[in-house]
């Protein structure tokens, strides 16, 4: 069964001056969730989001999960801590192990096996992960995707521990929803719309990388290519009007000529 026995109740604070600082940073943690949300990429904001949530709750591994809007599966974009390498990049479908169980029925799940989630991944852990500690991230009433904490002893998590961490997503959702229109509108400001080739701004972007790359590393050569796409001289045979060119037949005859 997905879901364990609850612990024992436990406190993540016993003094007043502790809870104070949960306090203090769950209020952190919602003014940079409503501050950034818009204005940073998933990756920035994630890091941002997990530091301050992994201060208040000890833990492992943190993922964040979030839903391909054209698969619908659950990808981990963001994974802090004990392998998190091994981590990020898992997909999950809809009610596939417990993350995908939580993002399916829009439930918090506490202190049931990690391993759920992991899969043939299981083996290239260094540590088993015998409790988890998932909740859904919403925003707008619909799932954009799954908080997980998780931890190597059992039972690891407390009922204070899951009213953080809901309260976290309830904060994170938006912002990350937010955080992901940004991305997609800088990606479409670099490409045109008619021909979907790179635009001026993606040009800018890379030698801008190139510089800075050079800088560490010191010049290396290259070749830099404009090439101003003119209309042609064929005729269209059902409207009549010139034709321009495809992008695809210019790049084939630019890399012939390279060669």
């Amino acid at each position: 069964l997905l879901h364990a026995p609850a612990p024992p109740p436990a406190v993540i604070v016993s003094a007043g001056s502790a809870s104070a600082e949960v306090s203090a940073t769950l209020l952190a943690l919602s003014d940079l969730a409503a501050q950034i949300g818009g204005h940073t990429t998933v990756e920035d904001l994630a890091v941002a989001l997990g530091w301050r949530i992994r201060q208040t709750i000890p833990c492992d591994l943190l993922v964040f999960y979030l839903r391909d809007r054209v698969s619908d599966d659950l990808v981990a974009v963001h994974a802090s801590g004990t392998d998190g390498d091994v981590v990020k990049g898992l997909r999950l479908r809809t009610g596939e192990g417990l993350s995908g169980w939580v993002a399916l029925n829009r439930t918090t799940i506490m202190n049931s096996s990690g391993a759920l989630d992991l899969a043939d991944r299981r083996r290239l852990m260094s540590a088993t992960l015998d409790s988890a500690l998932a909740t859904p991230l919403l925003a707008r009433d619909h799932v954009v995707g799954v908080l997980t904490l998780y931890g190597t002893a059992r039972d690891a998590f407390t009922s204070e521990h899951q009213q953080v961490v809901e309260f976290a997503a309830r904060q994170s959702g938006p912002a990350l929803e937010r955080a992901l229109s940004f991305e997609q509108d800088r990606m479409a400001s670099l490409f045109d719309a008619e021909t979907g080739l790179p635009n001026e701004k993606y040009l800018e972007r890379v030698l801008a990388s190139a510089a800075y790359v050079g800088k560490a590393d010191g010049p290396k050569p290259g070749i830099l290519l404009l090439v101003d796409v003119q209309r042609g001289t064929g005729i269209d045979p059902d409207g009549g009007a010139a034709l321009a060119p495809r992008p695809a037949d210019v790049l084939l005859r630019l890399a012939a000529t390279a060669r």
